[in-house]
C-alpha cells in the first residue's frame, strides 16, 4: 500500500555536529521560533541528537522521558468494538480486519513510543510500511512543515530548509503515502533548550567558585619591617602559603583566607528552580521535583507513580485517537468495510486492563447472603477464579446479624420474651435505622451491622422495628452493590 518515501543516510553528517556547542541565549531563542516556521532539522538535532542533544544530556528531562515513556508502553492495546454494536456482523468484520492489520507489525510499540515524544519534540511521524510488515519512525530533523499548521513534506539531508525549498516528490501526499502523524501545539522540548542553556551557566560558575571558596585560598600581609632583600624570598612564602602549602612568615605577617563569600552562593537555588520549571510543564503541573516528596503529598514514590499514571491514561486516549483517525478509518475503508462519514463500530484502544478486586467481589456476595439473596455459584466462580459449591448444612451459608433478623424467633423463644428490655432496645434499632438513611454509604452500613452483631437474638425478636430494618438492609445492599457494579 506505501513505501516509505525516501530512507538514505544522507543525515550522518550530522553525527558529527554537536548542537549544544558554543551555544548562546540568542541561538536558544532562535531555535524556539524556528518551531513555528516549520523549518524544524536544527530544532529536532538539538532536541534529540543521540548522545549529544538535551534529551541525552539533561538529567531531568531525560528522567521525564523514561518515566512517561514506561507508563504509556506498559499498557495493552485491543481492538474494541461499541457497545450497542458488539453483537453485529459488521463490527465483527472490522474487529477481524483491524486486528489481523495490527498483528501484522511487530513494532507497535515502538511506534507508540515515537508517539510519546511528540509532547517534547512538537512532532511525531510513522511511516505504514506493508511491504516490510513495519512502522517506520521518521526522525523528526528529515520533517519540514509549511509554517504551523501547513502540510509536511520530507528531508532525506535533514537539512536546516523551509518547505518552499524542498521538491515536490518529497511533499507528503496522502495518495502516495500512508503516514500517522501526532502533533503537539507545547512542545516541552522548548523549555528544555533553555533550561539546559542556563544551567550549564550556573554549572561552570558553581565550579568556579568552587575552586575558588572549597579549598580557599588567601592573602599573605607582609611585616612593615621587610626590607628590600628579603622581598623575594618572602614573596614565594608567601605564595605558597597561600595556595595551601606550609612555610615560615616572620614575625608581622598576616594571612586572610578568601573565605567571605561562603554560605551564600545562589547556584544550588537557581538549578532546583530549572529543574522545577522543567518537571512542572513535563507532568502537567503535578509535581515539581523528581527527587523529593512533593505535588500530591503521599511520598515521592507513590506521589510519582500516581502522576505518571495519570499522565499515561491521558496520553494513551490521545495516541488511540491518532491511529482511529489515520490507521483504522483508512485500512477499513481500503477494504471496504467502512463507508465515507460512517462510524466505525471496531477501534484501536491502548489503555489499563481493569483488575477485578475478588476481596470486593466476595464481599458483594457476603452482603448479598446477608440480605436473603444467593449469587449464582457459577458466576461467582467465574469472577473470583476460585472452584465454589455451596454449602449444604442446613441451607445456613453465612450467620450474620441480618440472617438473624430473617429468623428472629428462634425455636421456644416467645415474642414477647424480655418486653422489659425493649426501650433500650428500641435506641439500639432507631440508631441503626438513622445509619441506614443513605443507602449507599457503606461505612453507616457496617457500623449498622455492628451494632446488630452485639444484640441477642432475644434482644432482635423483642423488638416492632426488626421488619422494618431487615427491609432497609436489603434496600442498603442492594443500592450499595448496582452503585460499585456501575462505577
Amino acid at each position: 500500500m506505501s513505501k516509505t518515501v525516501a530512507r538514505s543516510f544522507d543525515t550522518r553528517w550530522r553525527d558529527s555536529y554537536n548542537p549544544l556547542r558554543g551555544m548562546t541565549t540568542a541561538r536558544c531563542q532562535s531555535l524556539m521560533e524556528s518551531y513555528a516556521t516549520g523549518q524544524w532539522a536544527d530544532l529536532m538535532w538539538t532536541f534529540g541528537a543521540p548522545g549529544t542533544g538535551v534529551e541525552s544530556t539533561d538529567a531531568d528531562l531525560m528522567a521525564l522521558i523514561e518515566k512517561r515513556v514506561a507508563a504509556v508502553t506498559k499498557l495493552d492495546w485491543k481492538i474494541a468494538v461499541v457497545e450497542d454494536q458488539a453483537n453485529s456482523a459488521r463490527a465483527k468484520a472490522q474487529q477481524k480486519a483491524l486486528t489481523e492489520a495490527y498483528d501484522r507489525f511487530d513494532n507497535l510499540y515502538e511506534a507508540i513510543e515515537a508517539f510519546e515524544m511528540a509532547p517534547f519534540r512538537g512532532i511525531s511521524a510513522i511511516e505504514v510500511d506493508w511491504e516490510n510488515n513495519s512502522f517506520n519512525i521518521i526522525e523528526p530533523w528529515n520533517l519540514v512543515r509549511d509554517g504551523s499548521k501547513g502540510n509536511l513534506a520530507y528531508n532525506p539531508k535533514a537539512s536546516n530548509i523551509s518547505y518552499s525549498s524542498t521538491p515536490p516528490e518529497h511533499r507528503y501526499d496522502p495518495r502516495k503515502h500512508w503516514w500517522v502523524v501526532r502533533g503537539t501545539k507545547r512542545p516541552i522540548g522548548t523549555i528544555a533548550i533553555l533550561k539546559h542553556f542556563y544551567t550549564a551557566l550556573a554549572q561552570r560558575d558553581w565550579a568556579s567558585y568552587s575552586g575558588i571558596y572549597g579549598i580557599p585560598g588567601g592573602v599573605v600581609i607582609g611585616p612593615p619591617s621587610l626590607g628590600n632583600k628579603d622581598q623575594a624570598a618572602y614573596e614565594q612564602a608567601a605564595e605558597d602559603i597561600a595556595q595551601g602549602g606550609n612555610g615560615y612568615l616572620p614575625n608581622g605577617s598576616d594571612y586572610v583566607p578568601n573565605t567571605a563569600a561562603r554560605g551564600s552562593q545562589p547556584f544550588e537555588k537557581w538549578l532546583n528552580y530549572l529543574s522545577a520549571q522543567l518537571i512542572l510543564a513535563g507532568t502537567g503541573g503535578k509535581l515539581t521535583m523528581l527527587n523529593e516528596a512533593t505535588g500530591l503529598g503521599s511520598g515521592n514514590a507513590n506521589s510519582h507513580d500516581e502522576t505518571f499514571s495519570q499522565i499515561a491514561e491521558a496520553e494513551a486516549r490521545k495516541i488511540s485517537e491518532v491511529f482511529q483517525r489515520q490507521f483504522d478509518r483508512r485500512l477499513l475503508l481500503k477494504k471496504g468495510l467502512l463507508s465515507k462519514g460512517e462510524r466505525p463500530f471496531a477501534y484501536f484502544r491502548l489503555a489499563t486492563e481493569e483488575s477485578t478486586d475478588v476481596n470486593e467481589i466476595v464481599d458483594h456476595a457476603s452482603k448479598l447472603s446477608s440480605a436473603g439473596y444467593q449469587m449464582d455459584a457459577a458466576e461467582l466462580s467465574e469472577k473470583t477464579g476460585y472452584k465454589l459449591t455451596l454449602k449444604t448444612d442446613g441451607g445456613a451459608a453465612l450467620q450474620t446479624a441480618a440472617n438473624t433478623l430473617q429468623n428472629r424467633f428462634p425455636t421456644g423463644l416467645a415474642v414477647n420474651t424480655h418486653l422489659n428490655q425493649q426501650k433500650p432496645v428500641k435506641s439500639k434499632f432507631q440508631l441503626i435505622l438513622s445509619k441506614l438513611e443513605d443507602e449507599s454509604n457503606d461505612q453507616a452500613i457496617e457500623e449498622a451491622l455492628e451494632i446488630l452483631d452485639s444484640m441477642t437474638p432475644e434482644e432482635i425478636g423483642a423488638n416492632d422495628l426488626a421488619e422494618k430494618i431487615q427491609r432497609k438492609l436489603m434496600e442498603a445492599f442492594i443500592t450499595g452493590v448496582s452503585q460499585k457494579e456501575t462505577a
